[in-house]
């Protein structure tokens, strides 16, 4: 993933903020997108 560990460049810390979002935010977002999908799936919303 990019923004983590400082991958691909020097381990500058200017880039998980130039690069892509925090890594934390990609995995909320992708939580709450395979539960809704989930929850729409079984036709509980």
């Amino acid at each position: 993933m990019r923004g983590c560990c400082g991958s691909g460049k020097n381990n500058n810390n200017d880039q998980e903020k130039s690069g892509a979002p925090a890594p934390w935010f990609l995995w909320f977002t992708a939580g709450l997108l395979i539960i809704a999908l989930y929850y729409l799936l079984n036709g509980s919303i």
